[in-house]
């Protein structure tokens, strides 16, 4: 029996760091959707219909916590779970997006060693398809 892959979609300016979320989770067997600002994210969302979201805070066009709302709003995104991404730690996101039920709230500079945690967390299954 064929396993169904998990959406994570990622939504992210920066190469690099897309790039290094793509290296810490392909492992775990993920189908991987990429979104560069918060309207395309809000986009992919609606349209890929995402099992996670990985965003950045500081997102241009629509910031990243302001599409965090309109998708916790919407009946058919209000459920997928959200970590949030940011440089530094900013006490008022942090706040803004413990409002928005998110999963997790890493330093960008430091996911390494949390991100694979958080989503684990976050998707409450096995991140190994042999465990699912």
């Amino acid at each position: 029996m064929r396993q169904v892959k998990l959406k994570v979609l990622v939504i992210h300016e920066q190469k690099h760091v897309r790039r290094r979320i793509y290296k810490i989770l392909c492992p775990f067997d993920f189908e991987f959707i990429y979104a560069f600002d918060g309207l395309d994210g809000l986009a992919a969302a609606k349209y890929d219909k995402p099992d996670l979201i990985i965003t950045d805070v500081d997102l241009s066009i629509l910031h990243g916590l302001s599409m965090a709302g309109m998708l916790k709003r919407d009946a058919e995104t209000t459920d997928v779970p959200i970590i949030f991404l940011n440089n530094e730690m900013d006490f008022d996101y942090l706040s803004q997006a413990k409002d928005l039920d998110a999963k997790g709230f890493l330093m960008t500079p430091y996911i390494d060693n949390s991100l694979a945690c958080s989503v684990r967390r976050a998707i409450n299954k096995p991140l190994f398809p042999s465990e699912r």
